[in-house]
């Protein structure tokens, strides 16, 4: 069952994830990721966050209140040319612990979320993957998402 953030309580377990899949990603893809410790960052960003700022940060809660997962996401408001002449829920953030994997947890999270989305008169959803994501491509397909655009990346430091 997902549900809205608690914050502050479920800070240091939102913090957590984050760290776990920055790990996951850097280990995965090295030359894409540097692995970091994001939760300064990440608590800092989120004691911010008030209800007013638009994020919408929904949990997954697994065994005894643990948290398994966790999305986050905001509309963009429209803007001036096609395909963003319209408002969209941007999704920031995907998250699932590497223990809770492959349990329709994710599904369920952006299942939550495109509720939100309509609720807050969004006409469609969108996210970013990284393109060796195979995995988490296919899911998304599954749930109807489709290819749009993509995105290409040069690093310009040595």
């Amino acid at each position: 069952m997902s549900s809205t953030a608690r914050l502050p309580e479920d800070l240091d377990q939102i913090c957590d994830l984050y760290a776990e899949t920055v790990d996951w990603h850097a280990e995965k893809w090295p030359a894409d990721f540097r692995k970091v410790d994001v939760r300064g960052s990440v608590r800092e960003d989120l004691s911010q966050t008030d209800g007013d700022s638009g994020l919408r940060l929904l949990v997954a809660e697994a065994d005894g209140g643990r948290l398994a997962g966790l999305v986050s996401g905001s509309v963009r408001p429209p803007q001036a040319i096609a395909p963003y002449d319209v408002p969209v829920m941007q999704v920031n953030d995907l998250v699932v612990s590497a223990s809770y994997r492959r349990r329709g947890i994710g599904a369920m999270l952006i299942g939550q979320l495109e509720q939100v989305a309509h609720q807050e008169g969004a006409v469609a959803i969108t996210l970013q993957v990284h393109s060796q994501n195979e995995t988490a491509g296919s899911s998304y397909q599954q749930q109807g998402f489709r290819p749009v655009q993509i995105e290409m990346r040069k690093d310009v430091t040595p």
